[in-house]
């Protein structure tokens, strides 16, 4: 598997990354972590780990799927009281990339990004060793006041979205 061909692929598709170059970003994770998986992660692995954080979760790709409507392989949404979001999604990759899965974990809040280095540390261990995956790469990027309408956009959809799909 051809790793940088994996993390350009996720990194295009990943709407809270639009591009990895510093001054093209409105809006990128505060913190990114791009990795594979032998086996597919357990949503409820997923949703423990953010529960433990005091994140809010909610499975929106099981939401879909309920519906009939599959679209990623995961994605699990979680917010926090301070408006935080950790979300891990799974994409599928085209049969050029080796047909596999893609996961990413992101953890964003609103700028000027503070970063929590006790959830970056816990989301990179959570990855290696309760689920089990390889991380292909972690980057921590900072957000600037300048993109605090980006995170208000971003964040009203992921809301919209958990109103849409919600039970």
């Amino acid at each position: 598997m051809n790793t940088k061909k994996v993390r350009a692929y996720v990194s295009a598709l990943v709407l809270l990354c639009s591009a990895c170059h510093e001054k093209t970003r409105a809006l990128s994770p505060d913190y990114a972590i791009d990795f594979g998986c032998g086996r597919r992660p357990q949503v409820l692995a997923v949703e423990t780990f953010m529960q433990n954080h005091g994140f809010k979760f909610f499975d929106e790709e099981g939401a879909r799927e309920k519906r009939g409507h599959s679209f990623f392989v995961l994605q699990v949404d979680g917010r926090d009281p301070r408006r935080v979001m950790l979300n891990v999604i799974g994409l599928r990759q085209p049969p050029s990339y080796g047909g596999g899965v893609a996961y990413k974990l992101t953890i964003t809040g609103p700028p000027p990004s503070q970063h929590d280095a006790r959830l970056e540390q816990d989301s990179r261990s959570f990855v290696s060793k309760t689920l089990e995956c390889q991380i292909w790469s972690a980057e921590r990027y900072d957000n600037g006041p300048e993109s605090a309408g980006m995170f208000e956009s971003v964040y009203g959809d992921e809301l919209r979205r958990i109103r849409e799909l919600g039970d």
